[in-house]
């Protein structure tokens, strides 16, 4: 199960750890570890995602990108617009603990599951509407199920 409070402490712990002595991953490294292309993790950086050290035109990923990463994903694969992320890895950073960003989450996922109770509701009905117009059909036609 993912925890949110031990995923925001790593991050926060791993920023201040970060120094010449840290492990650190290229771009290629970074990829492979998550199952990702280099360009989605460029792509991710566009976006205010994640910013790793440059040194020349290389990107060099540390412990907290690792852990930033991982949140990302977390949220991707629960379908969380790029936005929203966004806006969880800004209120991460904030001194309170973690608590305006499990609001955000809190919030972002009630709305969510609104949305999926109405779109659940609609696909009810249009499978009662469906079951029902093919049961007229196979009266009014004499059609058997096979």
């Amino acid at each position: 199960m993912f925890d949110m409070r031990q995923s925001l402490a790593h991050e926060a712990n791993t920023m201040r750890e970060e120094g010449e002595k840290a492990p650190s991953f290229t771009i290629t490294q970074m990829a492979s570890q998550f199952d990702l292309t280099p360009r989605t993790i460029r792509f991710y950086e566009e976006k205010g995602l994640l910013a790793p050290k440059r040194v020349g035109n290389r990107r060099i990923y540390f412990e907290k990108d690792r852990a930033r990463m991982a949140l990302i994903l977390h949220f991707r694969n629960h379908g969380c617009a790029l936005n929203d992320i966004a806006k969880i890895v800004e209120l991460s950073k904030q001194p309170d603990n973690g608590v305006a960003c499990l609001e955000f989450i809190d919030s972002m996922f009630k709305s969510q599951l609104g949305l999926l109770e109405r779109m659940s509701g609609e696909v009810e009905n249009q499978l009662t509407l469906l079951s029902e117009y093919t049961q007229t059909i196979n009266a009014q036609s004499g059609l058997r199920r096979l």
